[in-house]
């Protein structure tokens, strides 16, 4: 069978890729409610050409938020505006800064922490939000460690998979706890 080959339409940007992923996402400028649902616009949308698509994005797109802003080119050229500034005003020099300190010992130190010390605080951290959280609000429910292939772990239980974001120990994305809810009652349904 052969390969089917896609084109691209997004640009190349090389090496300068790294530097402009990482601060847009630790600036969070590619974020819904600074450029709208684009995976749930597209998914409605189901465009055929990137013109058909273009033309949905900006008619649909609104940020996500208390008081939704209509998405336009302009206010994309803003938030690369916004990522210019952010990139030569603060990422440089803090890398600059983190290159000159840059030690051996610390290469060493960062891959055992990273590895060690800080899976082990996830993992603490995982226990406490269903233990200390969900355990508690959901009773009749018991929790098990999910597998490593959450796909299978859905086939096998029949049960749609919630992924919980912990905030220092506390669950960070709280409207789930009514899709786990609603997901219970499904599961208690299709049993009897």
């Amino acid at each position: 069978m052969a390969n089917k080959i896609s084109k691209k339409f997004s640009a190349e940007f090389g090496k300068k890729e790294k530097v402009l992923n990482y601060a847009c996402q630790t600036y969070q400028l590619s974020r819904p409610n600074k450029v709208g649902a684009v995976m749930s616009l597209i998914r409605e949308c189901q465009p055929k050409t990137i013109n058909e698509w273009e033309k949905w994005y900006f008619e649909k797109a609104f940020t996500e938020g208390k008081s939704p802003i209509k998405i336009t080119p302009e206010i994309l050229n803003e938030l690369g505006e916004r990522l210019y500034e952010k990139i030569t005003e603060v990422v440089i020099p803090e890398w600059q800064a983190a290159f000159n300190e840059l030690s051996l010992e610390d290469c060493k130190d960062y891959v055992y922490n990273l590895t060690v010390r800080r899976t082990y605080d996830g993992f603490i951290r995982e226990k406490s939000v269903v233990n200390d959280g969900l355990s508690k609000i959901f009773l009749e429910v018991k929790f098990i460690e999910s597998e490593n292939d959450l796909d299978h772990f859905e086939n096998k239980y029949k049960g749609k998979v919630f992924i919980i974001f912990s905030l220092d120990g506390e669950i960070g994305n709280k409207e789930v706890l009514k899709e786990i809810q609603k997901e219970i009652g499904r599961l208690k349904n299709f049993k009897t």
